[in-house]
C-alpha cells in the first residue's frame, strides 16, 4: 500500500503538503513495504531540511498515527521508532511593516487555500487576533474604525483599531473560507512559501539551545509570527505596552512582553546621555 494513500486516508487533517513532501523525498509514491530504517531516516532528515524541527516532528507523528489505523493492511514497520524527533522551543521573529506590505502585494495573484491562509495571517498581523479568532471573525464586529470581539482562548474582550482594507480581507474570508479545509500544519507551510515568494529573505540569526543559526527569515516564519508582528511593530511605533496588551486581550503586560521580539528600539537622546563619556 502506498504511504501517501495511508496518510491521506488515515489523517483527519488536509494532507496535501505532507503527501507532496513524501513524494519529493523519494521521487515517487513509496510503498509501506519500502519503509526500511534507511528510508525512515531519509524521510525525517528530509523533513528537517525543509521545515522547522517541530513541524517535522508533527509530520512524523501524523505518519505513525496513519500507519496505526491501517496496520491490518499495511503492517507497521518494526523500525518505526526511527520516525521520531525531539520537540524544540519555537523561534521568535516578526515581520516589519515593509515585509507585511510585500505579502499584501501577493493578494491579487494568490488563489484557493493559499489566499485563505494569506488573509488569515494579514488579519492577525494587523488586528492582533489569534488564529482561532480570525477563523470566526466577521465584518459585523467592526464598527467606527474599531474591531471588538471576545478572545476564544482567554474569554477576554479585545478592542483594536481596524481600517477598510482589513475589513475587506475579513469579508473575503467570510466568502471563501467555507470552501476549504483549514489545517494548522498546512497554514504553517503555506505562510512560509508565501513569504519566500514575497522575497522576505533577509538573513537573520536565530538562537536555540544556546546555538546560533543563520537562515533566510521566511524559513522561521509561522502563523504565530502574525501576532508577534502586531505587538512588535506597535511597540516600535511608540505605543505603550499596556495599550498593546489590551488590544491583544492579554491578562498582563508580562505576557505581552513575550510577544515583542526585537532588540532595543531607538533610544531618546536624554537616555543616551547616560552612556556618554
Amino acid at each position: 500500500m502506498k504511504l501517501t494513500m495511508v496518510v491521506s486516508q488515515g489523517c483527519s487533517e488536509d494532507t496535501a503538503y505532507l503527501c507532496r513532501y513524501i513524494r519529493d523525498c523519494f521521487g515517487k509514491d513509496i510503498d509501506t513495504k519500502e519503509l526500511t530504517t534507511m528510508n525512515l531516516i531519509k524521510l525525517t532528515d528530509y523533513f528537517k531540511s525543509i521545515v522547522s524541527n517541530n513541524t517535522a516532528l508533527h509530520y512524523c507523528s501524523r505518519i505513525k498515527a496513519a500507519l496505526g489505523k491501517f496496520s491490518d493492511v499495511a503492517p507497521i514497520p518494526g523500525n518505526i521508532a526511527k520516525l521520531t524527533l525531539k520537540q524544540e522551543d519555537s523561534i521568535h521573529t516578526f515581520l516589519t511593516k515593509d515585509e507585511l506590505r510585500k505579502l499584501e502585494a501577493l493578494i491579487p495573484d494568490t488563489h484557493g487555500s493559499d489566499l485563505m491562509y494569506l488573509l488569515y495571517f494579514l488579519v492577525s498581523a494587523y488586528t492582533g487576533c489569534r488564529t482561532s479568532d480570525a477563523l470566526r471573525m466577521n465584518t459585523a464586529r467592526a464598527k467606527n474604525g474599531k474591531l471588538i470581539f471576545v478572545c476564544q482562548k482567554t474569554k477576554r474582550k479585545a478592542e483594536t483599531v481596524v481600517n477598510d482594507k482589513v475589513i475587506s480581507w475579513i469579508d473575503t474570508l467570510q466568502r471563501i473560507a467555507p470552501e476549504y479545509t483549514y489545517a494548522k500544519i498546512d497554514y504553517n507551510h503555506a505562510i512560509k512559501e508565501l513569504c519566500q515568494r514575497a522575497g522576505i529573505d533577509e538573513i537573520v540569526a536565530t538562537y536555540r539551545g544556546g546555538k546560533e543559526k543563520v537562515t533566510p527569515k521566511w524559513v522561521v516564519v509561522s502563523p504565530h509570527t502574525a501576532r508577534r508582528s502586531f505587538a512588535t511593530n506597535l511597540y516600535l511605533f511608540g505605543l505603550d505596552i499596556f495599550s498593546i496588551s489590551k488590544m491583544m486581550a492579554h491578562s498582563s503586560t508580562e505576557m505581552t512582553a513575550r510577544y515583542i521580539c526585537c532588540g532595543l528600539k531607538e533610544i531618546d537622546d536624554s537616555v543616551m546621555n547616560y552612556f556618554a563619556d
